[in-house]
């Protein structure tokens, strides 16, 4: 027997949430967010284990900084975890990729959609290196630039080099050379005295003595084990992060693959060249965490080693950095 349809009740509510679906995604009403230097961690995980085990999660992570409100490098299930903690992403001003690599790009898309109101609204930047675009590493919708009239919504775009810079919500932001991966930026943001620096993926180390002989970049040579045996570092990079007052490294191990992350080894160079009032590790790879959980053995070594201030951060972590630079 067939069930009897209420057709004037389903006829009705859809007229009903259609308009509340209307409100809610096409408003063009900008937040009023004030003033605030803070971190939240949608994800923490780095490398092709994490991505496919989510252990940990590879999410990238939220920074409010000054008025202004970025997503930074969201990976695969971002999105979704944004939402379980309520942090708002359709308030966003701007999303950031640093290079092509999965982990750092798979959940851009979705987090655009959130910032552009579901692709109804244009506003909000998408900043990437201008090679990401050209190629539609982020492809031609989420740029904002297919034309599709049912979704006229989507971002501006700002395509960087290192070296450029740029302005969002008052905020300033500069492009710094990474060397992982291919075209890779890390950035740099300016507020009213106050400086924050992301590494993205980087090596940092060129050489290194192994108690035989010195071991270059290039050589097959995968762990480092003291940090007084490091005989050479990018000073490059040193030098764009010189004055920063804090680092958000993207560490990976505690010393593999040095060649092509930093290692703890790495950002212990990178401090006490640097000194900044405060370092947050993230970016660790399956080893960091599984069986056991070195993150928090990670942190301290960095700390005891550099002399600086290093925090671990984790899946859902939040850091308020106001008393940091205050």
């Amino acid at each position: 027997m067939e069930s009897p349809i209420d057709r004037e009740m389903l006829m009705e509510q859809t007229k009903a949430q259609l308009a509340r679906a209307w409100k809610m995604f096409r408003s063009t009403q900008e937040p009023t967010l004030g003033e605030r230097f803070w971190l939240g961690f949608l994800g923490t995980g780095g490398n092709p284990e994490a991505v496919v085990g989510q252990v940990p999660a590879t999410g990238g992570f939220l920074l409010r900084f000054g008025p202004a409100f970025f997503a930074l490098d969201p990976g695969p299930g971002a999105l979704p975890r944004a939402l379980e903690r309520g942090w708002p992403l359709g308030d966003l001003h701007g999303v950031l990729i640093s290079h092509r690599h999965l982990d750092h790009v798979g959940g851009a898309a979705a987090v655009i959609e959130a910032m552009c109101r579901a692709m109804y609204v244009r506003r909000g930047y998408l900043i990437a290196h201008h090679t990401l675009l050209e190629e539609q590493v982020i492809d031609q919708f989420h740029q904002g630039r297919d034309g599709a009239t049912a979704y006229p919504g989507g971002p501006d775009v700002i395509a960087m080099k290192p070296g450029d810079q740029a302005e969002v919500a008052g905020v300033q932001i500069a492009a710094l050379k990474a060397y992982h991966g291919g075209p890779n930026l890390g950035y740099r943001f300016h507020y009213k005295g106050r400086s924050l620096a992301y590494t993205s993926d980087t090596n940092l180390i060129t050489s290194f003595w192994n108690g035989q002989r010195t071991v270059r970049f290039g050589d097959p040579v995968r762990l480092i084990e003291r940090c007084e045996d490091i005989t050479g570092i990018r000073d490059d990079l040193i030098g764009a992060l010189a004055g920063v007052e804090v680092i958000i490294a993207n560490v990976t191990s505690h010393m593999a693959w040095w060649q092509r992350h930093l290692t703890d080894f790495g950002v212990v160079a990178l401090l006490r060249a640097v000194h900044p009032k405060l370092c947050i590790l993230t970016h660790f790879n399956r080893a960091s965490v599984v069986p056991n959980d070195l993150r928090q053995q990670m942190a301290a070594f960095c700390a005891q080693e550099s002399g600086v201030p290093v925090l671990a951060a984790y899946d859902g972590a939040s850091f308020d950095l106001e008393d940091t630079f205050s």
